[in-house]
């Protein structure tokens, strides 16, 4: 996985926010079903880092983070709620990039 222009691996060392992290785990493909309530399900496609500091923080660097409408079977079994921090941040990201 390469993050601003880095390749990082598994086990190796990074400075970000001013820190030192150990990369501790890497998600090339999380692909996740949401249905908030009141409104249309969609799909999370997002591919990241998950950094862990010395003194047990843990922090998370994204690579991709894409939202895509969800096509599929309806179920009587409701998916996961969206996680509100999660949520805004992607919707942040979303305006920054998009020159909002």
């Amino acid at each position: 996985m390469q993050i601003n222009d880095q390749l990082i691996t598994i086990g190796s060392h990074l400075l970000y926010k001013d820190r030192n992290w150990r990369i501790v785990r890497i998600v090339n493909k999380s692909t996740t079903l949401f249905e908030p309530v009141g409104h249309e399900p969609y799909v999370m496609i997002e591919a990241y880092a998950e950094l862990k500091a010395i003194n047990g923080d843990v922090d998370h660097i994204k690579e991709e983070s894409k939202k895509v409408p969800y096509v599929g079977p309806s179920s009587n079994i409701r998916a996961l709620e969206p996680i509100i921090a999660l949520e805004r941040e992607y919707n942040d990201a979303k305006s920054f990039s998009s020159g909002s």
